[in-house]
């Protein structure tokens, strides 16, 4: 059996040209995600290394947080809203290396919050970007699960 180098290398040619325009097109996808990074609140004695931020539009509640995320949208193999009792709510699920962040975190930091910031494209203008501190969850125990429910 005789395999034709130059036929050979056309279809590899094709298939790489393919990958490449796959790739190029889906750049523009990428402005239109939703950022999301999980802060932990500080503290007492650490306060003053940290940074204040607003939680929640209506009354704002000001939250001091590490300025380092320790989870971020990278981690996330799945997100759902769900319906809840009066209203819907958040169910975020980690990968494995997120999981173990999660629980690392959770088991640490009891009687904390997690501060969850999200970046999302404003609808009005799709080029600019929109932060927003959305929910502070209290840590009341460890979180094997790797999945994090919350009210925004």
């Amino acid at each position: 059996m005789r395999i034709q180098s130059s036929r050979f290398n056309l279809y590899l040619w094709v298939l790489l040209v393919a990958f490449v325009c796959a790739g190029c097109s889906s750049t523009s996808l990428k402005r239109r995600m939703t950022a999301l990074d999980l802060h932990l609140e500080l503290g007492r004695g650490d306060a003053g290394r940290g940074k204040n931020v607003p939680v929640y539009r209506s009354k704002p509640v000001m939250i001091s947080i590490s300025p380092e995320p320790f989870l971020s949208e990278g981690s996330v193999s799945k997100a759902k809203v769900i319906e809840a009792v009066g209203g819907f709510e958040i169910q975020i699920e980690f990968e494995r290396r997120g999981s173990w962040i999660l629980e690392q975190y959770t088991s640490g930091n009891r009687g904390r919050r997690i501060v969850i910031r999200a970046d999302f494209p404003d609808p009005a203008a799709p080029k600019k970007r929109i932060e927003r501190w959305i929910a502070a969850p209290m840590i009341t125990g460890r979180i094997g699960t790797g999945v994090l429910t919350f009210t925004p």
